[in-house]
């Protein structure tokens, strides 16, 4: 026999045992009531296991909306290359704006110094 077959799960170090269950993930016992209580129907449940089942279900919405939902790598990319094209255009706009303004302003600015100036020296 010149071959080594591997049984075990690929990736899982030696020695170590899987936790009980089908995928090997353990599952928490409040987990594991609600999902009891979530196959009765409501009228076999008592108000006991109701008022769990509800603490159950509103703590698990909590999390959710606490949480920050998951974006993918696609998402991110553009989220990113639209932030990037967005701050160039703000850019070049407030850049043409400041020069087309400043070419408006110039014989605006001009005359008000030369107001000012002849204010300032035909008082003295």
């Amino acid at each position: 026999m010149t071959e080594l077959t591997h049984f075990g799960i690929l990736g899982m170090k030696w020695g170590v045992r899987r936790k009980g269950g089908k995928s090997g993930r353990v599952e928490s016992a409040d987990s594991k009531t609600a999902n009891r209580l979530r196959k009765k129907s409501l009228s076999e449940l008592s108000n006991a296991e109701l008022k769990t089942l509800t603490q159950r279900m509103q703590l698990e919405q909590q999390y959710k909306s606490l949480s920050a939902p998951k974006k993918s790598r696609g998402q991110k990319v553009v989220e990113d290359v639209l932030s990037e094209v967005g701050k160039d255009y703000v850019k070049n706009f407030v850049a043409s704006g400041v020069s087309k303004g400043a070419t408006k302003l110039k014989p605006v600015v001009e005359a008000g110094v030369t107001a000012v100036l002849d204010a300032v020296f035909k008082k003295k």
